[in-house]
């Protein structure tokens, strides 16, 4: 199968790489484009530095940043699929004929029940932070409420953004 080409873009390597890991992490063929699409900006970010490789190669340290992104997508396409099986579950769709009573015709719906579980799903300290995040803006102004350092808080909110990595392009 011929994948895109990234010619001036990516090293031919590179791309074989991205291929081959996609491949070997149980990506079908006609998921690999996609997948590819979701990493190459990883992939052109990527700088070696010799110096800081701890005597690895470039080969395999950008190994580890294409394996890492491309587990991302695999559970960002899964997670998709959840919310969809149960945005069909909430809608009544007859899954026998597999139709669907309106079209979805914006993600965001979908989205936005991912971001109010997950946030419904953290300890109360972390949804108070959510929540003073929205209100005041800015972690001087909730350290300053909280009678805390702004470290505290930066570290807090830090945390936060770990607990909630899988909703990127939400979760800023």
């Amino acid at each position: 199968m011929r994948y895109r080409e990234y010619d001036g873009v990516l090293e031919d390597w590179k791309v074989r790489l991205m291929v081959s890991r996609a491949r070997r992490l149980g990506f079908r063929p006609h998921e690999i484009d996609d997948a590819l699409q979701e990493i190459v900006l990883d992939v052109l970010a990527f700088r070696f530095d010799r110096a800081r490789s701890n005597g690895a190669t470039e080969a395999t340290a950008l190994t580890a940043v294409i394996d890492k992104r491309l587990r991302m997508v695999r559970r960002a396409w899964r997670r998709y699929q959840q919310l969809v099986a149960r945005f069909r579950a909430d809608r009544g769709v007859d899954e026998a004929r597999d139709r669907w009573p309106e079209p979805v015709e914006d993600e965001t719906e979908l989205m936005a029940m991912d971001v109010r579980e997950a946030v419904a799903r953290l300890p109360l300290p972390q949804r108070r932070l959510c929540k003073s995040l929205v209100r005041e803006g800015s972690l001087a102004r909730i350290a300053r409420r909280d009678r805390c350092g702004w470290h505290t808080v930066r570290r807090s909110v830090e945390n936060l953004r770990r607990r909630l990595a899988g909703l990127k392009g939400w979760v800023i």
